[in-house]
């Protein structure tokens, strides 16, 4: 069958208006009138549904006025006492997402240990988690605890990501020592060491920053010996005693628990007490929700 070839004529603008029965100008007023009255509504309607979240945070627990550790004997928070600031700011976080929490004063440089070939802030920081391990190893009321620094955020859904990823730990090894619930490491999803891929859950290869991690009471009392005597910054020892095999370390690829810096500030402990790195983002912040509430409250 052949194809009968036409010519193209293109049609003038009084066609045009014919066709369309109505003039072009009006055409294009009527659709951006549409258009902008469709984002204005889109607006109104987005701020309505996101100050009603301020009445129902998503992934929290049911608020019976009583304080959560996660379901750890204990979480225990390094603070200096030159900042007190950090514990206002971490008020914020942990009285949102109903959490419980112990300041453990951490100790200062003047307190570390003499060293003529480290910093005296890497040996601080040291000796501040080795005494929150001595606790752990000998407070008989406490199993396990999430031990964490001063400056960090959490994520949202805290709560249900660390219930799923501690029952995954325990299933595969009850006799767990270390968790890192936050670490700024790129290189945790190792395919060969997955335990839970769902959960984004793996056998620890490179766990850099202490700025958020579970230890267990038989984990405390291995890590007191292994790291009896300081050689590195905190950091580089724990990764050297997972890579040894010294201590059964788990890590969440995907972070539950960041450091969290704030404008002109920096971390007084891991900062300057070992190898640290921004690392992944939190998939939902609770700062950043928090800052996001306060600014509708303000509108």
């Amino acid at each position: 069958m052949a194809f009968q070839n036409f010519d193209y004529v293109p049609l003038d603008r009084s066609t045009q208006k014919r066709i369309l029965g109505v003039p072009l100008w009006r055409v294009a007023l009527y659709l951006l009138v549409s258009i902008s009255a469709t984002a204005f509504v889109s607006v109104l309607t987005t701020r309505h549904l996101m100050s009603r979240r301020k009445l129902h945070p998503l992934n929290l627990p049911a608020n019976t006025g009583i304080a959560t550790t996660l379901g750890f004997s204990q979480i225990f928070v390094i603070n200096l006492d030159s900042r007190p600031d950090r514990i206002t700011q971490l008020n914020e976080v942990t009285d949102f997402l109903h959490l419980s929490y112990e300041r453990v004063r951490a100790n200062t440089s003047e307190e570390a240990p003499d060293d003529n070939h480290t910093p005296s802030s890497h040996r601080a920081c040291w000796l501040s988690h080795m005494n929150v391990y001595h606790r752990i190893a000998n407070d008989p009321l406490i199993e396990d605890a999430l031990i964490a620094e001063d400056d960090i955020d959490f994520s949202l859904d805290l709560h249900m990501q660390t219930a799923q990823v501690m029952r995954a730990v325990r299933n595969d090894n009850p006799a767990w020592d270390m968790v890192y619930l936050g670490h700024c490491s790129g290189v945790e999803a190792q395919q060969s060491k997955v335990v839970d891929a769902k959960l984004s859950l793996y056998r620890s290869t490179n766990p850099i920053c202490t700025h958020g991690y579970a230890v267990s009471k038989k984990g405390a009392r291995k890590l007191l010996q292994v790291m009896e005597k300081f050689t590195d910054p905190l950091d580089l020892m724990l990764i050297h005693a997972v890579a040894d095999h010294r201590v059964e370390s788990y890590s969440v690829a995907q972070p539950l628990i960041v450091q969290y810096h704030f404008s002109g500030d920096r971390s007084d402990i891991n900062m300057d007490g070992g190898m640290n790195d921004n690392g992944d983002p939190l998939v939902m912040s609770t700062r950043e929700r928090i800052d996001l509430l306060k600014l509708l409250q303000q509108s």
